[in-house]
């Protein structure tokens, strides 16, 4: 990106360059031989060498080096862009391989609980207290979680991939214990109406804009004369003796005339009602956008303690069965149900406090 950059200025620093280099300095030369066939004298022929130079007294490269200038900002906001685009991307990589860094460890943890399960409804199956489908039941229950664990495992893996590839680092470490609190929300917020203003999105719009206006002057400003000035000299083989000759030429050299300039004109216009609307609706959109994620992120905090509570409630419904169960008194059935809903508090809890935090 910012090699592209750097490219795409020096391009249209040369450009304008090679403007300043011949506003006053476009030399040209003509070698020319004719014959003259006359019926009051004899032939005659007349050689001549001219040189010219064409200048920009009136100013109207200028319209051309403001355009460059123009491609210029646009290639640092087209930079911007992408930089914002990948980092919305590193972040959303980094946001899901921090949540299945918690998966795959709460995953493990459940695994553990489970097995530790396992050798106390085996030795209950031999004693006679638990029949045998209680341990095909357990069974089942470990494989489903090493296989959610393969799931979440192959998941983590594949966005540290991605996040060493787009950050450029080797060594990435998961999101920390964190809560954004409504505070920071809100400071954050606050700042909604800069972040209108310079969002690279708008400000690439507000370029094409200026860039339409000054291709607008360019093209109505088509008239501005340039300064001609030349230097002749004929080798004059006129039978009346008029000899050689030495011509000096100051002139202007003007287009009189520009048929399309009319369409041309109101093109530029069409163009720059099309930009207005949609740097109208790219604002609109960022605002939408803005007062939604705002408002979501407002009540996940809210939420996010709520899941808290759930999953402490979930826990210690689960603990009593649980104990039930081993007492012989709750069924596996019942058990399983207050196990996922444990389960579930805890993966939405997960999910929501590493995508909005």
């Amino acid at each position: 990106g910012d090699e592209n950059l750097k490219n795409n200025k020096e391009y249209y620093q040369l450009l304008n360059k090679d403007l300043y280099a011949t506003r006053f300095l476009k030399l040209t030369a003509d070698l020319n031989f004719s014959h003259y066939n006359t019926q009051a004298i004899s032939s005659y022929n007349v050689s001549s060498l001219k040189f010219g130079n064409e200048m920009d007294i009136f100013g109207k490269s200028k319209y051309d080096e403001e355009i460059n200038k123009i491609e210029i900002e646009k290639s640092t906001v087209l930079s911007e862009k992408e930089k914002e685009t990948l980092f919305k991307n590193i972040l959303t990589a980094y946001a899901n391989y921090s949540m299945y860094f918690e998966l795959v460890k709460l995953q493990e943890e459940r695994i553990k609980n489970i097995k530790e399960n396992l050798s106390f409804i085996e030795k209950a199956v031999k004693d006679g207290k638990l029949p045998a489908i209680e341990y095909d039941n357990w069974q089942l229950k470990l494989l489903n979680e090493e296989e959610n664990l393969l799931k979440y495992q192959k998941a983590l893996e594949t966005y540290l991939k991605i996040l060493k590839i787009t950050s450029g680092l080797d060594q990435i470490k998961p999101l920390q214990d964190y809560s954004l609190t409504k505070e920071e929300l809100n400071q954050i917020y606050s700042q909604k109406e800069d972040y209108l203003k310079t969002s690279p999105n708008v400000k690439a719009i507000d370029l094409e804009k200026k860039l339409n206006d000054a291709l607008y002057k360019k093209e109505k400003n088509y008239w501005i004369p340039n300064l001609l000035l030349s230097y002749e000299r004929q080798i004059n083989k006129d039978p009346t003796g008029n000899g050689n000759q030495n011509i000096f030429t100051v002139g202007i050299m003007s287009n009189i005339f520009y048929g399309g300039l009319k369409y041309k004109l109101l093109s530029l216009s069409v163009r720059d009602r099309i930009l207005n609307i949609q740097k109208y609706r790219e604002s609109l959109n960022l605002n939408q956008n803005l007062e939604s994620l705002y408002t979501s992120v407002f009540y996940d905090i809210d939420r996010l303690e709520a899941y808290k509570k759930q999953i402490q409630s979930s826990y210690d419904i689960y603990e009593k069965y649980l104990k039930a169960y081993k007492m012989g008194l709750a069924n596996f059935v019942v058990l399983d149900k207050y196990y996922y809903d444990y389960i579930n508090a805890t993966n939405n809890y997960i999910k929501q406090s590493t995508t909005h935090t």
